[in-house]
């Protein structure tokens, strides 16, 4: 079963709008059905998005993310795992939402009027997300996919450690760049302490601009390629360079997004979208993506 999570340093990375736009493809690639579905789950616990660019932020009244991440089962006097139909009655089908068949993907987001103690995650974490695991690979999940917070906060950094590939979202500059080369170089410490389960990391700039520009006599796509490798170049494990080239460099920046983030799998079945060159364009490179993450997670081993 695949793991995936979808990080960034900072946040305004596009982390988000990435990981919808990469579902469809994993859903298509996948082979995901309603008994074989993908779990998307939205563990930014202190500024979600995912749940609201669902359309799903009044459907976590009894249980959400804050409470599996707790370990705990609501109005029980148990912990994780549930039952098949008993998990995802908590879960919402949003395949239709992503154009594809609906309940081929279920998202567990956040309620975000319920109070967060972090109290409640302190140790607790770790073990949630291994109860995740166990319980959806016995369930026959597909793929389980983050959508993290941003940076060192306590459910990113569980959400990166449980997963087998982490997306590792970054715009091309300077306070992007400096802030994920070190995040990597501690993210993967344990690595030279002879940790053999390695999650596979896939770097990948986002909302590229589409046109190359010189700034002070300096050519701004080839500078980027050669910073984004820079930070990757000494880390003590191999980072996928994908999308580190000047002809395939990131997710190009999507001209609607910055008024509406759209699922562009969806909008390109109705015709919205023929027009529009650079969502055209992100739209491979989503597909491209999704294929990059399943590579990536079958170099992982259960």
């Amino acid at each position: 079963m695949l793991v995936v999570s979808f990080h960034s340093y900072k946040g305004g990375s596009c982390r988000t709008s990435t990981c919808l736009n990469t579902l469809p493809f994993l859903a298509k690639k996948l082979e995901a059905t309603a008994e074989h579905p993908i779990l998307v789950v939205d563990t930014d616990i202190d500024s979600q998005g995912l749940t609201y660019l669902m359309g799903a932020e009044r459907c976590f009244e009894e249980y959400d993310a804050k409470v599996m991440l707790s370990n705990k089962i609501p109005d029980r006097n148990r912990v994780l795992p549930f039952e098949r139909h008993e998990f995802f009655k908590y879960c919402v089908p949003v395949g239709n939402h992503l154009g594809i068949e609906d309940r081929s993907v279920y998202c567990l987001g956040l309620n975000d009027s319920k109070p967060m103690d972090v109290q409640d995650y302190n140790g607790r974490i770790d073990m949630a997300l291994a109860s995740l695991y166990t319980m959806c690979l016995r369930m026959g999940v597909r793929a389980i996919v983050y959508d993290t917070a941003s940076g060192d906060q306590i459910s990113a950094a569980a959400a990166c450690k449980a997963s087998k590939v982490m997306v590792c979202c970054l715009r091309p500059t300077k306070q992007f760049c400096v802030g994920t080369g070190r995040f990597l170089g501690r993210f993967r410490e344990r690595v030279n302490m002879g940790d053999e389960q390695v999650t596979r990391v896939i770097v990948l700039p986002t909302a590229v601009p589409r046109n190359d520009i010189t700034i002070l006599g300096v050519n701004q796509l080839e500078d980027s390629v050669r910073r984004i490798k820079e930070i990757v170049r000494d880390l003590p494990y191999e980072v996928s360079k994908e999308f580190l080239t000047q002809n395939n460099f990131g997710i190009p920046e999507v001209e609607r997004f910055k008024w509406q983030e759209d699922i562009l799998y969806a909008l390109k079945q109705t015709g919205e979208i023929e027009s529009e060159q650079d969502s055209l364009l992100a739209l491979d490179r989503y597909e491209s993506l999704a294929a990059a993450i399943i590579e990536e997670g079958a170099k992982v081993h259960d």
